[in-house]
């Protein structure tokens, strides 16, 4: 029994020798919670390698001259070259593509496509995606795979998959969604020149106020919704929260979210007349997602109001949406 025991043994091992030198395809595939459009852009522009890849951001950082992109269209042939890595990526056919990476004088290299995602179970699954990857590995660590270290194709598709899928990092800022919170607000509406915006500001917030708490109520939280009317002039929504419904009169005017409202929210801090680029990533975000905004967007600010263009101000732009 113990020599039927050894020649078992022994006839295993040879064959875990032998399937390490026996070639075989793997192939994965990664749920990826981003739009097509996101994924072919993240990997066929190679700048945007700048973005994700840990390595290409890393050599970026440290010497942006040292780093070379290039685009050749005739040949579908996209190349990064940096300090001591080369990746190359061929255009096989339409959505089908071939990554070679040369580091350290070892060349590896993997297929991907990248498919939109269709199947149900998933959340908005029609504006998902769907990576699958394959590459060359061996008989034994494809029956044995917890043997293998991780391989440049799991490393790459990783990185990917985790910045696609985090908003902060993709869009810029961190954007979410959230169900309203603070839903009363007493507001005035008015058209003033863009030259006069800081010193309106002041007096729009003190008169609401002065009339919340001649109704009794405490305001709080200080918000703007901005509408340009033409090159010289705004249409400002300033708003106040306020904790409890109250009758406005012919300049002041009550609102009230709907309760539940969805809200897409971002944050921004910096120069008061750079907070556009926050307007632009929401959008690109609903835009993504197939949401449908049902009113204005409004500012809501966490810092004092703007007394100049160059303000630093701190907001969470949040955009109303059809629930």
């Amino acid at each position: 029994m113990k020599r039927v025991v050894k020649v078992l043994l022994l006839i295993v091992l040879v064959f875990l020798i032998v399937s390490y030198f026996i070639p075989v395809n793997r192939e994965k595939q990664v749920f990826v919670r981003s739009t097509f459009e996101n994924v072919i852009s993240s990997t066929t522009l190679p700048e945007n390698w700048i973005k994700w890849d840990a390595e290409v951001g890393a050599a970026w950082q440290k010497d942006s001259s040292a780093c070379k992109f290039g685009t050749d269209t005739t040949n579908h042939i996209i190349s990064i070259n940096i300090p001591g890595k080369k990746i190359r990526i061929t255009q096989l056919t339409y959505l089908l593509y071939q990554l070679e990476e040369i580091k350290n004088n070892h060349s590896s290299v993997f297929s991907f496509t990248i498919i939109p995602y269709v199947g149900n179970g998933q959340p908005r699954s029609q504006h998902n995606s769907t990576i699958v990857y394959a590459e060359k590995t061996s008989l034994l660590f494809r029956i044995l795979p917890f043997l293998e270290k991780g391989s440049s194709a799991d490393r790459t598709i990783s990185e990917l998959q985790s910045y696609l899928e985090d908003n902060t990092r993709f869009y810029g800022f961190p954007i979410e969604l959230k169900q309203a919170t603070d839903t009363l607000f007493l507001t005035h509406k008015a058209s003033i020149l863009k030259q006069d915006l800081f010193k309106k500001l002041p007096t729009l917030f003190d008169d609401l106020d002065r009339f919340a708490r001649e109704n009794q109520c405490q305001p709080v939280n200080r918000n703007i919704a901005y509408d340009p009317t033409n090159n010289d002039s705004l249409s400002i929504l300033a708003g106040i929260n306020i904790d409890k419904i109250i009758m406005g009169d012919y300049l002041h005017n009550f609102m009230e979210l709907p309760t539940g409202q969805f809200l897409a929210v971002g944050q921004f801090e910096g120069p008061f007349r750079d907070r556009s680029v926050l307007y632009k990533a929401i959008e690109k975000y609903l835009s993504d997602h197939q949401f449908i905004r049902i009113a204005v967007p409004y500012e809501k600010y966490l810092s004092p109001l703007p007394a100049t263009d160059s303000s630093i101000v701190k907001i969470t732009l949040s955009y109303p949406l059809r629930n």
